[in-house]
């Protein structure tokens, strides 16, 4: 390149030598600069090491990757400030009354926080070492500590299950949350600063919405959870657990994606890369595990910290540096992930056809892709509201975060249009049927197929896992079977055409209506008939039954089914209603457009 630059043969570089060679001579100090990505060199997995007079206990890195802050076990009061070139100790930073337990280092690297015995959380400069900020809101030991990316709050839980959200620019309380029963073990935040969770020795986890600071979905584990990580782009967790295991769920739905192995040993740290595409264990055998999260598959182990725990794993912005601490020793490895080796490389960009005609209009999306190709034919919520399901023309159904509004996962195995979809009652599969008449279910948060089979596709709904669907000579036939028993298949029908059919709320009860001109209530479990009513005048068009067993017809009788009487009937034509959620009151469609409650409303 100095070649390059002496012959003035390209300006840019002469530029960019002369730019770097003037940055480089106003350093005092030595400087940990990473190698540029497009350089293809072969890179020693280890940059450097730093050997302390005392084991550490807590680390945390700056932006830059110059200086390491941590506490040691010589003195757990005071933090250490290193300049990790130069492997000098700067200074140290007192003001804690008893040990520390947790540090954390604003986005910016302008602010250092530090949790303590002594239940304060302290805000530090972390340029000139100045306290700046004293927050007492905690009444026992604070365990763990985090800010936003935004760098307005700080967050901070303690031992007695307290989760305290406090201002970082003036420390003034703005919410206590006491949803935990026992210690506080870890917090963190999403990159968007709109969802933060918590994580417990009570076997739970608490996902948190943090603009109005309520419970958003708490998640169940078989062991205290130790540690927790968000992955940058908001889609999965990490929770190094009680029992060894390290397992990755689903933010949006908490399903569980991946319980991760190939490692030994109990897990003491754990975190996210920045390609959101590797995490990182550490554990007490002095070993750090690289692992493809989407895979769960082992893509590297760094061992450089023999018979001492890792304590601190810290990937540093855009992964050029990782840095881990375990014994008295920090390392400092090459962590950036080249193209070639990416574990999911990013598909190659299309040609699109050229139009005959000019082109008049061209829009894309903000985020680069395309969110929907094709109208959309169908919608269902998952029954704990943390996401909804679309079905569209184009053969494929999307999952959408209800939380972030995005894309979970794609379905793409229909080959015609998706007409029904529904969501399982434990929100972690989905039903979808197309125009052919496939069924399948999947799951919600990876679209893996679980089961699928060829049934009618006509009025089909989902109560508590059981497949119901209209179909037979005449489609006069109601057919339903177990979500997950496609060959458990019932049958009840009509002598005609079967129009409507409700199912009762404990899914005990089948109501049809029918060309007939009758009502008949069957028992789901044996497909008994218990029950025929004529409908007076015309035939039904909509049933609905109310939570209990009350029950409903078109032409307007509300009628009970044990006793089949007719205490209440409209005299107008009615083409579609609704019962109220108790049952007890009913809103009409009339002809004219008009939407109003019924004049005989109550039993």
């Amino acid at each position: 390149m100095y070649h390059c630059h002496a012959n003035g043969n390209s300006k840019v570089l002469g530029d960019l030598v002369s730019q770097a060679s003037s940055w480089c001579s106003q350093a005092k100090t030595p400087l940990l600069v990473p190698v540029t990505s497009w350089l293809s060199l072969a890179l020693p997995p280890q940059v450097l090491s730093l050997t302390l007079q005392a084991p550490i206990r807590q680390l945390v890195a700056a932006p830059d990757s110059q200086h390491a802050f941590c506490t040691t076990e010589a003195d757990d009061k005071v933090v250490a400030v290193y300049h990790l070139t130069s492997k000098k100790l700067v200074r140290h930073m007192a003001g804690h009354k008893a040990a520390i337990t947790c540090l954390h280092m604003a986005p910016s690297g302008l602010h250092l926080l530090s949790g303590s015995e002594d239940t304060d959380v302290l805000v530090w400069d972390p340029v000139t070492g100045e306290l700046r900020r004293r927050l007492s809101h905690h009444v026992a030991g604070v365990l763990c500590v985090t800010c936003t990316n935004a760098e307005d709050l700080v967050l901070s839980g303690s031992e007695i299950g307290v989760v305290v959200l406090a201002r970082l620019d003036t420390g003034q309380l703005v919410q206590r949350l006491e949803n935990h029963r026992g210690v506080v073990s870890a917090v963190a935040v999403n990159r968007g600063d709109d969802i933060f969770a918590t994580a417990s020795s009570d076997c739970t986890v608490c996902i948190w919405c943090l603009e109005t600071f309520t419970l958003l979905n708490t998640l169940s584990l078989p062991a205290a959870v130790e540690r927790l990580s968000i992955s940058g782009d908001s889609t999965f967790l990490l929770l190094g657990c009680a029992d060894q295991c390290v397992r990755v769920r689903s933010l949006t739905t908490g399903s569980d994606v991946h319980c991760l192995q190939g490692y030994a040993g109990r897990v003491s740290a754990i975190g996210f890369a920045r390609d959101n595409c590797r995490c990182v264990l550490g554990t007490r055998d002095g070993k750090a595990f690289v692992f493809d999260i989407h895979s769960a598959r082992l893509v590297q182990t760094l061992a450089a910290h023999p018979d001492a725990p890792v304590v601190a794993i810290q990937a540093q912005s855009r992964d050029t540096f990782l840095i881990t601490a375990a014994g008295n020793k920090i390392v400092v490895w090459n962590f950036y992930l080249k193209k070639s080796e990416m574990c999911h490389p990013q598909p190659k960009s299309k040609k699109v056809d050229v139009h005959k005609d000019p082109v008049s209009c061209v829009a894309l999306s903000r985020d680069g892709s395309v969110a929907v190709t094709a109208a959309i034919t169908c919608l269902a919520f998952a029954p704990n509201g943390l996401f909804v399901v679309s079905g569209s023309e184009d053969n494929t159904l999307r999952v959408w975060g209800l939380t972030l509004g995005l894309v979970v996962s794609t379905f793409k195995e229909h080959q015609s249009k998706i007409v029904s979809v529904f969501v399982t009652s434990d929100s972690r599969r989905v039903l979808s049927v197309d125009a052919q008449g496939m069924h399948r279910l999947w799951t919600a948060d990876s679209a893996t197929q679980l089961v699928a089979c060829v049934k009618t596709a006509n009025q089909v709904t989902l109560h508590a896992n059981v497949v119901f669907t209209v179909g037979g000579k005449s489609d006069n036939s109601l057919k339903y079977w177990p979500v997950f028993e496609t060959d458990s298949e019932k049958t009840v029908s009509h002598s005609e055409a079967i129009l409507c059919y409700t199912v009762t709320y404990d899914c005990q009860t089948i109501v049809t209506g029918s060309q007939d001109m009758s009502l008949k209530v069957w028992e789901v479990a044996t497909a008994k008939l218990t029950q025929r009513t004529a409908v007076p005048l015309k035939k039904a068009i909509c049933v609905k039954a109310s939570p209990p067993d009350a029950i409903n017809n078109s032409t307007a009788p509300l009628w009970r089914a044990r006793a089949a009487s007719q205490p209440r009937q409209a005299t107008r034509r009615v083409n579609n209603w609704r019962l109220h959620v108790w049952g007890s009151d009913a809103l009409r469609g009339d002809p004219i457009g008009g939407v109003c409650p019924d004049d005989q409303r109550h039993f």
